[in-house]
């Protein structure tokens, strides 16, 4: 990538790096985080955008009724988020559209009502 000036690095990471109670999870996702923004410091200047993305509850041919219905009700969506949205949001942090995008966490569990992040 940096003979070529160019290329994108997506971390996957989960949404316990925001909250706390499973200390494990939410330590990896937070390392997660500062290799994502280490690697930005580093690599931006070379033309390579870092970026972590941070899913929540996400619905795969692996997901349950009883769960979904569970963890829906903690998203502003009122729904959980589906593998395939999830991956267009890679695809596009993946993408030379995603210039603007370099060092961020970003959470895609389709949002927690009430919370404030920045």
């Amino acid at each position: 990538m940096v003979s070529n000036g160019w290329g994108r690095i997506v971390n996957i990471g989960g949404l316990a790096a925001q909250r706390t109670g499973r200390p494990a999870a939410t330590l990896r996702n937070i390392g997660v985080t500062a290799l994502t923004k280490t690697l930005a410091d580093e690599l931006g200047t070379k033309g390579i955008n870092v970026v972590a993305v941070h899913p929540g509850a996400t619905r795969t041919e692996r997901t349950d009724a009883a769960s979904e219905a569970k963890q829906a009700a903690s998203s502003s969506l009122g729904r959980i988020v589906d593998a395939k949205e999830g991956a267009w949001l890679v695809t596009f942090l993946a993408s030379p559209r995603s210039i603007a995008v370099n060092g961020e966490a970003i959470a895609a569990g389709g949002g927690s009502p009430g919370w404030i992040r920045y």
